[in-house]
C-alpha cells in the first residue's frame, strides 16, 4: 500500500502541467518540433523502477511472479498510472512544443531587432565617422582660411602702417617745403622792399647830390660876390682915405 501510494504521487506529479522542478526557462530550445521523438526517460520513471526493484515486484512473465490479489491490483494501478503519465507527458510535450515555438519566434524577433539595431549602430557609426571626417576637413579648411586671412590682415596692416608712415613723412616734407617757400617768399619780399628802399635812397642821394651841387654853385657865386664886395670896400676905403688926407 505504501508503494502504491508513492507510485500514485509520482503519477500525479507527472500529470501536472508544470511538475516540481520544471520551469519554462528549462524547456529545450533546439528540438525539432515536427519530427516524432521517443518519450524521455525522466527522473520519476527511474525512481519508479528503483521502487519496483526494492519492493520485489516482477514482470508478469517471470517465474517468481505470484498472482496475489494485492499485487495484481497494484500492477493494474501501476499500468493505469503509467498510461496517465504517458498522456501527461504528451500534453507536457505539446505544451513544450508550443512554448518552444513561441520562444523561438520571440528569439527570432529579438534576433531580428538585434540585427536591425546592430545595423543601425553600424550606420550611425559610419555617419558619425563621416561627420567627424567632414568636421575635421572643414575645421582644417577654416583654420587654413583663418591663417590666410590673418596673414593677409597682417600684410594689409603692415602696408597701411607703411603708407601711413610715408604719408606722415610726405606731410612733414610738404610742411617743410611750404615753410621753405614761405621763407623764400618772405626773403624775396624783403629783398624787394630793400631794393625799393635802395632805389628810393639812391634817388634821394641823387637829389641831394644835385642839391649839393647847386648849393656849391651858389656858394661859389656868393664867394665871388663876397670877394667883389671886399675889393670894392677896399677900394672905397682907399678912396675915402685919400680924400681925408687932402683936407
Amino acid at each position: 500500500m505504501e508503494l502504491d501510494k508513492k507510485i500514485q504521487d509520482l503519477i500525479e506529479r507527472n500529470a501536472s502541467p508544470h511538475p516540481k522542478g520544471f520551469t519554462p526557462q528549462a524547456m529545450p530550445t533546439h528540438r525539432n518540433l515536427c519530427s516524432p521523438k521517443p518519450l524521455p526517460v525522466t527522473k520519476e520513471i527511474l525512481q519508479q523502477k528503483n521502487l519496483l526493484a526494492l519492493s520485489g515486484l516482477k514482470c508478469p512473465g517471470s517465474c517468481d511472479y505470484k498472482k496475489t490479489p494485492g499485487k495484481t491490483a497494484s500492477m493494474a494501478h501501476f499500468v493505469q498510472g503509467t498510461s496517465r503519465m504517458t498522456a501527461a507527458e504528451r500534453s507536457t510535450e505539446h505544451n513544450e512544443c508550443a512554448e518552444s515555438s513561441t520562444r523561438k519566434n520571440l528569439t527570432n524577433s529579438l534576433e531580428q531587432k538585434i540585427r536591425c539595431l546592430e545595423k543601425q549602430r553600424k550606420e550611425l557609426l559610419e555617419v558619425n565617422q563621416q561627420w567627424d571626417q567632414q568636421f575635421r576637413s572643414m575645421k582644417d579648411l577654416y583654420e587654413r582660411k583663418v591663417a590666410e586671412l590673418k596673414t593677409k590682415l597682417d600684410a594689409a596692416e603692415r602696408f597701411l602702417s607703411l603708407r601711413e608712415k610715408e604719408r606722415h613723412e610726405r606731410q612733414r616734407e610738404d610742411d617743410r617745403q611750404r615753410e621753405d617757400d614761405r621763407q623764400r617768399d618772405l626773403t624775396r619780399d624783403r629783398l624787394q622792399r630793400e631794393e625799393k628802399e635802395k632805389e628810393r635812397l639812391n634817388e634821394e642821394l641823387h637829389e641831394l647830390k644835385e642839391e649839393n651841387k647847386l648849393l656849391k654853385e651858389k656858394n661859389a657865386l656868393v664867394n665871388e660876390e663876397k670877394e667883389h664886395y671886399e675889393c670894392e670896400i677896399k677900394r672905397l676905403n682907399k678912396v675915402s682915405g685919400r680924400s681925408s688926407m687932402g683936407y
